[in-house]
């Protein structure tokens, strides 16, 4: 059986019909990649300082380039007047959440599997794309139409 690592892609069909965003989510798919390369053994509980430190930084990465996305997600949603986005704007937050007691977690010396971390974020982000992203994608559409 591959390794579930070396799946993490943006695919066509998780296009939300904008290039910036699409690029952005592109982006993420590609930092989560960075796991397969930081460790030796990404199922095992992290117990080398050094992965952890690594790991800790990459999830740093993560979260702060999510930060970076949701930011221009939102401004986007708000601009194109989608009615959805209250619950973008809690998901995306529950998200930063989770990351955050993560590096906690890392931090605290708690026995965490990578493959935990990474499963997480990759599926919390490929279900939000493609159940929640897919939501605005009709409004910034017709935005774009009527900006033309």
């Amino acid at each position: 059986m591959a390794l579930k690592l070396t799946l993490v892609r943006f695919e066509p069909s998780m296009s939300v019909g904008d290039a910036e965003l699409d690029d952005q989510h592109s982006h993420f798919f590609e930092l989560l990649n960075e796991f397969g390369s930081t460790l030796s053994d990404p199922y095992h509980p992290i117990t080398d300082p050094a992965e952890r430190a690594s790991v800790l930084t990459l999830v740093g990465k993560l979260r702060d380039y999510a930060l970076f996305h949701f930011g221009t997600e939102e401004r986007l949603m708000k601009a194109c007047a989608f009615p959805g986005y209250e619950a973008q704007k809690k998901a995306h937050n529950e998200f930063i959440k989770s990351a955050l007691a993560f590096e906690r977690d890392l931090e605290a010396g708690h026995p965490l599997a990578a493959i935990k971390i990474r499963d997480f974020i990759h599926d919390w982000y490929r279900r939000h794309i493609l159940d929640e992203d897919k939501k605005y994608a009709p409004f910034l559409a017709k935005a774009k139409k009527g900006a033309v």
